[in-house]
């Protein structure tokens, strides 16, 4: 009977210390009081209370975003500071807090605006721009898009002027208006060996919100693949290049590939400097490097300096897209093509220009009379459409079930009577696809007012 008793009183210790270690477990505390922040363009603080009896870690925390504390021990006050917003663009972060001991997480949700509330100030773009060191037919090189419902200012290094509303002119702080294209042009020959680098600016006329964007122009002898697309079955890059290059030598790679690695017997034919580097029929999903080298004007031996890029085709089965088969012309002449979706385009984008030979400034405003007429189609279901001209070029963007635009471009060109139909990457330059860009249709949203 003692024995029993004993036994009974050790089952129930056993029992009750079981119970109050399982209750340690539930009872491990982290909260927060506030999951969700927002900070002005102008930057700022917030201070966050983390109630907690085990020590926690804060992880995410972004560049543009720091903490007083990132770590601590119980319950304490932490202090997130937000650098100014000068990117043009709203910016979002989901910040994490852990305990240590056990798997408790709570998150915060920081958002940071671009501009004051209820104003409109913002680009499509501030990603570092490329320009040629030679000024040859002040051809525009790059564009930003602007949207601002406020009056507004650029500056940015002498050797670059803009044209915006037809108006050609330096970057100078004057005030302007309105929203639109800035058209980028480099205006000054640069005959340095390194790239010479700086910064365009663009900011409310009182300065209280301001778009910093970074601008590099090409050494003597630079080669820098710019404004890579990729295609249905490859890429398309146009070039920039140093004043003193005559011709570029181009050569691809698959795989990630180290300069060492790279046999000269894979180079192309030397191409001018303002064109294109165009390949087709890759493998998909694949990574390939790409490898350019100057040849000065006045010698026929290129260059010592080797420039390496790499791209990754897009994929066959993750990607949007709008296939354009089944190309025929009819009795009249006239081209009839169907346009077919795959599994993950929930819809596409189409156009046509009446151009088969590329001129850039034909074709730029070809697409911007089709924009702003809002002859653009649309559709949802595979489709055959028909040109009402003989010959030009046909293009398709998929999109996804968001509405987002496909990375991935299909084109084609149509010819006159009697010639063929072929995919523009396996028989052009790569110019259409640098027009189509640089008329801003890489960023272009189309209204929904068109669907």
């Amino acid at each position: 009977m003692i024995h029993t008793r004993i036994h009974l009183t050790i089952l129930l210790l056993g029992m009750s210390l079981c119970f109050l270690s399982s209750c340690k477990d539930n009872d491990d505390v982290l909260n927060i009081n506030d999951s969700q922040l927002t900070f002005t363009y102008e930057g700022g603080r917030h201070t966050i209370i983390v109630e907690s009896n085990d020590d926690w870690s804060i992880y995410g925390l972004p560049e543009w975003l720091s903490a007083s504390r990132i770590s601590g021990i119980n319950t304490q006050e932490v202090t997130l500071t937000a650098l100014r917003n000068s990117t043009g663009l709203d910016r979002e972060q989901t910040l994490s807090i852990r305990s240590n001991n056990s798997s408790n997480i709570r998150t915060i949700r920081v958002k940071q605006y671009a501009n004051s509330e209820g104003q409109v100030f913002s680009v499509d773009d501030t990603s570092l721009k490329y320009f040629n060191g030679s000024t040859s037919h002040f051809e525009t090189q790059d564009s930003i898009i602007l949207k601002s419902s406020v009056r507004w200012n650029i500056t940015g290094p002498s050797w670059l002027s803009m044209r915006f509303k037809e108006q050609l002119s330096d970057m100078n702080g004057e005030i302007r208006e309105g929203s639109g294209t800035i058209y980028l042009t480099c205006s000054k020959t640069y005959e340095g060996k390194e790239a010479r680098k700086g910064t365009i600016t663009i900011q409310t006329e009182y300065g209280d919100a301001s778009i910093q964007i970074p601008v590099e122009q090409m050494g003597l002898y630079d080669v820098k693949c710019v404004n890579k697309h990729i295609l249905s079955d490859g890429f398309w890059s146009y070039t920039r290049s140093g004043c003193d290059t005559e011709y570029i030598m181009s050569g691809l790679y698959e795989g990630i590939v180290s300069p060492e690695e790279f046999s000269t017997r894979q180079w192309s034919n030397p191409t001018s400097k303002t064109g294109g580097i165009i390949y087709s029929e890759l493998k998909p999903e694949t990574y390939y490097t790409i490898f350019t080298r100057a040849m000065p004007s006045q010698t026929t031996v290129f260059m010592e300096k080797l420039n390496a890029e790499v791209i990754r085709t897009a994929s066959e089965v993750n990607q949007p897209r709008a296939s354009i088969t089944d190309v025929q012309q009819g009795a009249d002449g006239k081209w009839h093509f169907k346009i077919v979706m795959n599994e993950q385009a929930k819809g596409y984008y189409y156009t046509s220009a009446p151009y088969t030979h590329y001129h850039k400034i034909q074709y730029a405003v070809a697409l911007y009379n089709n924009i702003g007429t809002k002859n653009v189609g649309f559709g949802q279901t595979d489709k055959t459409v028909s040109p009402s001209y003989t010959s030009g070029t046909l293009v398709t963007w998929a999109v996804d079930e968001n509405g987002k635009l496909s990375n991935v471009v299909d084109i084609y060109k149509f010819g006159d009577s009697g010639s063929s139909s072929v995919p523009v990457w396996q028989k052009q330059t790569g110019t259409a696809h640098e027009d189509i860009f640089s008329a801003g249709m890489a960023n272009f949203k189309i209204p929904s007012s068109i669907n």
